[in-house]
């Protein structure tokens, strides 16, 4: 998406309250759309944070919204549209970062974080719809796989639960008359994200994924979750030439 992006003029930017150099973050963000990346180092750089400043895996939420604001509002003066991606960590696992404002409501440390952390969120949205750039800006949160948190999942859920991923789009351009639960996968994210943006998408397809807003079935629809998880595994078994 950064790649199509960039290619429109977009000015892109990644936010995380981490090292960017963790798990590839900074190669791929670099090398698929150029993105501005604000990382741990960049806050330290910009004297955003004390250089000993380090909780958790960087810095809170807290911090990272508070940046996320400067940062929008920054891209938001430039004609050139914007692309603006943050990663929130307060609920990452094994037992999330408990920031002094989150409330004790549960007897489970990690319930209370997801509740204060998503009051954060809402409060965050708010505030981005009282911004002029409001009515022409696409907002989608969603979640990077489910949550990791063994001893906490045990405790709180059944074993008969179906965890599965938090996906929200708001200010969609794009409209569905589908009414009902639909099988998908992350492929699918990608074309349905650039279609809610207005894009135009050639047969409703972006690589394995289909735009979620049309009717076309999704790989998943087609042949099930077994079967493609099956073929996905399928590896090349190519020679080595010495």
């Amino acid at each position: 998406m950064g790649d199509i992006l960039k290619k429109e003029g977009y000015q892109q930017e990644y936010l995380i309250g981490s090292d960017a150099l963790f798990d590839g973050r900074k190669f791929y963000f670099d090398t698929h759309g150029n993105y501005h990346i604000f990382d741990l180092k960049e806050a330290y750089n910009e004297h955003k944070l004390p250089e000993d400043y380090h909780v958790f895996w960087g810095y809170e939420d807290e911090k990272l919204f508070s940046f996320a604001k400067e940062e929008i509002l920054r891209l938001s003066q430039n004609d050139q549209p914007f692309n603006f991606t943050m990663l929130t960590v307060d609920t990452h696992h094994p037992y999330g970062y408990k920031d002094a404002q989150y409330k004790e409501k549960y007897p489970e440390q990690l319930s209370n974080i997801i509740r204060g952390n998503s009051e954060k969120i809402g409060e965050f949205i708010d505030w981005l719809k009282k911004q002029p750039f409001y009515e022409n800006t696409t907002i989608v949160i969603m979640g990077d796989h489910t949550s990791m948190a063994a001893e906490y999942i045990h405790k709180t859920y059944d074993s008969d639960y179906e965890r599965t991923v938090m996906n929200v789009i708001i200010n969609s351009q794009e409209k569905t008359a589908f009414n009902h639960q639909r099988l998908f996968t992350a492929f699918d994210l990608y074309p349905t994200i650039l279609s809610a943006m207005g894009v135009e998408i050639e047969n409703d397809q972006l690589g394995l994924g289909v735009s979620l807003f049309s009717e076309k079935k999704t790989l998943a629809e087609e042949m099930g979750l077994p079967k493609l998880d099956q073929q996905l595994r399928q590896q090349s078994k190519n020679k080595i030439l010495k």
